[in-house]
């Protein structure tokens, strides 16, 4: 049998070499296991040729095994195997591994390493396995920290930042907050460069106290560039033998806030001035009575101080319960409504002082309020009394006037009925007597006797229609209603106007002043409708109704206009509301264009007599005036 052929001399020392490298590791193993990092030694196959004792301890005895198989129970080199880098490129290689042991999932970082000969070639790879599962449970821990506080800190309502006792930022969150310029925020810029564009520290610098004495503090500050507003607080971070090591400072931009305020403080002061100065007196009460604030005017208007009423509780004020503002009052903060009246109260001077009030509700504090303004209001109160008195004297003037010129136009009346009338008869008697006794043959002085006769006629005639003008005599004979139905058809026969008369009754019964005011009222408005109104016919109704006698008269016309009612010159409307309300009355005068105009009036009945007595107390005196 043939003899084996001898390896070469090189095969042997290629052989060899791995050998002599264990040898060599070997006698490095104490320095080895010192090191505490597991360490193995791979081929340029991957087969394991060394491990040692601590990586025998974490992933067992794997020597003469591939590591590919050992490791990850795979039949080829791992993708991305930092080892095979290594084989390729002769550099180390680092990476991070989660490999499954016997107990847990670790994580240990694996640093790969050539191991070459004199010559310079690889011949195996050494790989340093540190198990960094602590480390890495620490980074993550760490992350989620960090990634907790950037949460907090960017949900932050500001800018947080961390300085050190140099007043350098070493932390910020300023990138999500603008009011930061961007060219403040590169490297770790002084604080003070940032807020307040200065190359040293400020004069008081809250920051800087706070390092010193390690107190919170929290302070506001204004930029001296664009004027805005910082509130900035300054919390210590201290160390374990509690020196202060960083300052945190929370900064809000608080410039709307602060116009806002001096908004407020404006508006306060704008109302305090108002409330000082105002003529008008102005309270606040809580709904539960108690006064809450008062001004200078309503003090001096009931005689008091400011500070009196402020003690005072208006539910208990029998100024309050007497005059009906306590009941007001009420009413107001139950319904919500405003609510406004005059009262009468006498101040603590004995003076008798007119008010008017306005109650308001409100609400301040989520609670019922209520705002009572007082004017003082005495002197237009005496003005008003003075008109009022005034206007009643007038209107009495009037009244008199008119019953002057009405008794006249009576005793005129009568006069041309009774002297006149008689002596014209008595002349048409003579003439007619004067012409009987003329001879025969006369024909001249009987014709002039005949013209002399007929112009006695016109002149009786004409005398009879001045007398029933200045007072129709059935009127006074026949009253009230019959004097309607006369002056109507009259109307009708001078103007072809129709005319319709409706009567409550005949029996309509009043004295004699409101006869007389009725049937004036009633002529004026027909002397209207002949004058303005266009109209082709007159409707009128006299009433007499719940002790009141009620006129009212229609036309068809063009209708009086809102302006033609309240011209100052239109003195016959005015002469009918001033007949009115003389007797009490009232008169209402309305037109709509195109179909006509309304006048109503009534007076109250007084004075109402029984018809037998009619004629004997409405008899118009001879004696003047003071029927």
């Amino acid at each position: 049998m043939a003899d084996k052929k001898k390896p070469s001399t090189h095969q042997e020392k290629v052989r060899s070499t791995p050998i002599r490298l264990l040898e060599e590791i070997a006698k490095s193993e104490v320095i080895l296991e010192a090191i505490g990092d597991a360490i193995s030694v791979q081929d340029r196959t991957f087969k394991i040729i060394y491990e040692n004792k601590v990586h025998r301890k974490i992933f067992g005895d794997h020597v003469g095994e591939y590591c590919y198989k050992a490791y990850k129970k795979r039949e080829d080199v791992c993708d991305g195997c930092n080892l095979a880098l290594t084989f390729k490129d002769g550099a180390v290689h680092k990476v991070l591994r989660e490999l499954q042991t016997d107990k847990e999932t670790r994580y240990f970082e694996i640093t790969s390493s050539p191991l070459k000969d004199t010559k310079g070639k690889i011949i195996a790879g050494i790989e340093v396995v540190r198990d960094v599962t602590e480390r890495k449970r620490v980074d993550e821990s760490l992350k989620k920290t960090e990634n907790l506080l950037t949460s907090i800190f960017a949900a932050l309502d500001g800018l947080l930042i961390v300085i050190d006792k140099d007043l350098r930022v070493v932390y910020s969150n300023w990138k999500e907050h603008e009011f930061i310029p961007k060219e403040k925020r590169l490297g770790h810029p002084y604080c003070y460069e940032v807020f307040k564009y200065l190359k040293a520290p400020c004069e008081y610098c809250p920051p800087k106290e706070t390092f010193i004495d390690g107190k919170f503090r929290i302070y506001e500050d204004q930029n001296p560039v664009d004027g805005s507003y910082k509130e900035i607080s300054a919390s210590p971070v201290f160390d374990s033998t509690g020196k202060v090591v960083w300052v945190v400072q929370h900064v809000r931009d608080i410039t709307e806030r602060k116009k806002a305020e001096r908004l407020i403080t404006d508006a306060l002061t704008f109302n305090k001035t108002i409330l000082r100065t105002s003529p008008i007196g102005i309270v606040t009460f809580k709904a539960s009575g108690q006064c809450v604030s008062a001004n200078d005017a309503i003090a001096k208007m009931v005689g008091g101080t400011v500070e009196k009423l402020l003690k005072q509780d208006f539910r208990r004020l029998e100024s309050w319960k007497r005059s009906g503002m306590l009941e007001a009052a009420e009413d107001v903060l139950a319904t919500g409504t405003v609510k406004t009246m005059d009262i009468n109260v006498v101040s603590t001077f004995g003076k008798e002082v007119w008010f008017a009030c306005r109650f308001v509700p409100f609400q301040f504090e989520d609670q019922p309020h209520l705002l009572a303004l007082f004017t003082d209001i005495s002197k237009r109160k005496r003005v008003e009394e003075e008109l009022r008195k005034s206007e009643q004297q007038l209107r009495n003037l009037t009244a008199y006037a008119q019953k002057v010129a009405e008794i006249e136009r009576t005793n005129i009346a009568r006069e041309i009925h009774d002297e006149l009338a008689q002596t014209l008869t008595v002349l048409k008697m003579d003439l007619t007597w004067l012409k009987k006794k003329l001879p025969v043959g006369q024909n001249p002085m009987t014709e002039k006797i005949n013209t002399m006769l007929k112009a006695i006629d016109r002149t009786i005639e004409t005398m009879k229609r001045i007398a029933t003008d200045l007072r129709p005599g059935i009127l006074d004979d026949l009253g009230l209603a019959a004097a309607i139905e006369w002056q109507a058809e009259e109307f009708q026969k001078q103007t072809g106007i129709k005319c319709k008369v409706a009567l409550d009754s005949e029996d309509i019964i009043l004295d004699r002043d409101r006869n007389t005011a009725i049937f004036r009222i009633f002529q004026e408005t027909l002397t209207n409708v002949a004058r303005h109104a266009k109209a082709t016919q007159v409707t009128v109704s006299l009433k007499e109704k719940e002790g009141k006698i009620k006129l009212t008269v229609k036309d068809n016309g063009k209708g009086i206009t809102k302006e033609e009612i309240a011209h100052p010159k239109s003195y016959g409307l005015m002469g009918i509301g001033e007949r009115a309300k003389i007797l009490n009355g009232n008169s209402i005068i309305k037109g709509v264009h195109g179909k006509g105009t309304s006048v109503t009036v009534e007076i109250p009945v007084h004075q109402k007599k029984k018809k037998e007595s009619y004629l004997l107390n409405n008899t118009p005196s001879t004696t003047g005036v003071t029927e």
